[in-house]
């Protein structure tokens, strides 16, 4: 399967955020400590390198991602804002305080997710958004790596064949190739393997016979083994070292705070990119419950801390595996949820903020 690494975070902090102010979809800033908490979090990551970068179209998502890839050393992509990751909308409540939102609920006598006042959404239809972008998300991963892969492939024949002008079949899949066409294979080219000299052949065929077929042995391939995968960043308790319960939990072996891709020391792990998506608590939450719910998403830990709403830029971390066909659902392994070790330490920062 195709791998990819997800690194969802919510924005940094704004004035309602403080002021306990229902936002929704109300184009609001970040404030101070927003802005210094982007820092943080960019610092946390600078090593991280992105090939896809996504953000909510609301200032507070979009410049929470600029500034945290302004600290980046080594990503070179572009922010593609999307409305779909915008916040829940609240309609006639946004701009309104959460005591308010509390006294609507009663009133109506419906569940704060059911909540569907004038111009709101429900919870449901916040997920359903979340779901279209999560399944494009896919298909455009596995687009690119279908492209890279032909690409691979071409280079590598072309190494390994020289000048054989004989027939040469191939399975691979074409740029052109549906997305989710179940004859493309989960094989993908190994770029170090692939430009290795060929094997030497050292039996007693004639220089002319050996000139008449390709090498008999071509670059190798790889394989992601997930549950191998998983095996190996668990620790000898089962627990994953990367969870953070608490963000003052010290993050054992943590891969992305020495700036590691989380995902770069699986043995036969073929990454297809490593994504990070900006958004909001809510649409972060229902995104989470999606994985959780209907993908079967491993979690180290008990599930109620992940349906948490996750802290101003606070870091969750996933796995997720492709499947070649359409009518598989894909995988998903979280390395941790909610991490806010990059604030704990910091004295400008309250406490209230940073846990």
């Amino acid at each position: 399967m195709l791998t990819f690494g997800l690194t969802l975070i919510r924005h940094g902090e704004t004035n309602e955020n403080k002021n306990r102010v229902i936002q929704g979809q109300l184009d609001t800033d970040l404030s101070e400590i927003g802005i210094k908490q982007a820092k943080l979090v960019g610092n946390r990551l600078h090593e991280e390198n992105f090939t896809h970068v996504f953000t909510s179209d609301l200032k507070r998502a979009y410049k929470t991602g600029e500034v945290l890839l302004k600290q980046n050393k080594v990503s070179n992509c572009r922010i593609k804002q999307d409305s779909r990751l915008r916040e829940r909308k609240f309609g006639d409540l946004e701009g309104k305080s959460f005591n308010e939102f509390s006294q609507s609920v009663k009133k109506a006598k419906q569940s704060a997710k059911d909540l569907n006042t004038a111009g709101a959404e429900t919870t449901k239809q916040v997920q359903t958004r979340a779901i279209v972008f999560f399944e494009d998300l896919c298909q455009q991963v596995m687009q690119e790596s279908i492209a890279k892969d032909t690409q691979c492939h071409q280079t590598a024949k072309k190494r390994c064949y020289g000048n054989y002008s004989g027939s040469i079949s191939s399975d691979s899949a074409t740029p052109d190739s549906p997305v989710w066409d179940s004859t493309y294979k989960t094989d993908t080219c190994d770029f170090e393997s692939a430009f290795l000299p060929p094997i030497e052949d050292n039996s007693q065929s004639s220089s002319l016979e050996s000139q008449k077929g390709p090498p008999t042995q071509l670059a190798t391939t790889c394989q992601l083994d997930l549950a191998g995968y998983l095996k190996g960043v668990q620790d000898t308790q089962g627990r994953c070292p990367n969870v953070s319960l608490s963000p003052r939990v010290h993050r054992v072996n943590s891969s992305i705070s020495s700036g590691r891709n989380s995902f770069d020391e699986g043995e036969g792990l073929t990454p297809g990119g490593n994504v990070l998506v900006v958004s909001h608590g809510g649409l972060l939450r229902e995104l989470v419950r999606y994985f959780i719910d209907k993908l079967d998403c491993y979690m180290p830990y008990n599930t109620h801390h992940a349906l948490d709403t996750s802290p101003n830029t606070g870091i969750s971390k996933f796995i997720v595996s492709i499947p070649p066909s359409k009518d598989d659902f894909p995988k998903l392994a979280c390395l941790f949820m909610h991490d806010k070790e990059h604030l704990v330490d910091d004295d400008d920062i309250p406490d209230n903020l940073a846990c």
